[in-house]
């Protein structure tokens, strides 16, 4: 449980570190979420800030992992509504911030990733006509 507790300290003290406050101008309508008014003088991350920390953090993910991984943090509040600014940004909350390392810990492949040994290593022969029809046969059976 402690590792839990230091866990939580230390990302309570990155999202200290990185936020950024939200203001709405006074011409914008308000924010809704579950038929409640939010409080739009919170401090929030954006995706630039969110996507250069991770960067950072863990240089061997890319762009698109990253940004997927800001995405499913905005969609895990409540009833996975996204919460937008009036200028239609995502951004993350606090509460969203605190399930990153949970997040993190999750393994993210990409197709190209996963290519066979034939396609990676032999592709002029793996994508001739002859291969992807007997590769059709194999995958209607």
């Amino acid at each position: 449980m402690n590792t839990v507790r230091l866990q939580d300290k230390n990302l309570c003290e990155a999202f200290d570190l990185v936020k950024v406050k939200l203001e709405c101008s006074q011409n914008s309508q308000p924010i809704l979420r579950d038929q409640v008014r939010i409080n739009l003088e919170n401090y929030v991350v954006t995706e630039p800030i969110f996507l250069r920390l991770i960067q950072q953090a863990e240089p061997q993910r890319s762009d698109r992992q990253i940004k997927l991984l800001y995405y499913i943090l905005c969609s895990s509040r409540s009833n996975h509504r996204l919460t937008t600014t009036p200028n239609r940004e995502l951004y993350l909350e606090k509460s969203d911030f605190l399930n990153l390392a949970q997040i993190l810990n999750q393994s993210i492949s990409e197709m190209k990733d996963r290519m066979g040994i034939m396609d990676k290593y032999f592709p002029k022969f793996y994508f001739s006509k002859p291969s992807q029809l007997i590769i059709s046969a194999v995958k209607q059976k």
